[in-house]
């Protein structure tokens, strides 16, 4: 398990050779394995649904979809940034806008939901326990898509600039999140 936080590693310098240095594509792995946790966080919880969550437990999901969005703000267009500005590439410049309109999206509902675990009990306009476990069931299986897609257009997209090493990251990667 990757525990390296992704805004505390030093972005490595530009390989001369043309090739994505392993040490980026860490980044983005340790990015996906802390998003997986919340995922993993958020699917447990839905799980216990249709009991509403209690205070604390609202609390402590309100502060991790807070950190996400922090971190997501912080690594904004990290895949694009792996390329450069010397990708001209028609089919690149599509993938690179699907994955930002995916990440902005999980933001939106990151927020969404953080509004929706932020209203006291009793009060009006309180959605059911049942659907919030619809939300997080939605935001989960996004940001887990989210995840593969990066994965998915990396590996299309710098097919030769990976090193076999790099690229076994990447697939054992989305091997392991498909199981």
């Amino acid at each position: 398990m990757i525990s390296l936080e992704p805004s505390v590693l030093p972005a490595p310098p530009a390989d001369p050779s043309g090739l994505i240095a392993e040490a980026e594509l860490l980044r983005l792995m340790a990015r996906h394995e802390r998003l997986a946790c919340l995922c993993d966080h958020l699917e447990a919880c839905a799980d216990i649904l249709p009991t509403w969550p209690v205070e604390g437990q609202a609390k402590r999901l309100r502060a991790a979809l807070s950190d996400f969005i922090m971190h997501e703000a912080q690594s904004s267009a990290f895949v694009a940034e792996m390329f450069g500005p010397g990708l001209q590439n028609s089919l690149a410049a599509v993938l690179l806008r699907h994955v930002e309109a995916r990440r902005t999206n999980d933001l939106v509902h990151a927020e969404d939901l953080m509004a929706v675990l932020d209203v006291k009990p009793g009060a009006a306009g309180r959605i059911s326990a049942d659907t919030l476990a619809y939300m997080l069931r939605c935001f989960f299986a996004a940001c887990r898509q989210r995840m593969a897609f990066e994965i998915l257009a990396l590996l299309m997209l710098a097919q030769h600039r990976l090193t076999p090493g790099g690229r076994s990251l990447l697939v054992d990667s989305l091997s392991r999140r498909a199981a």
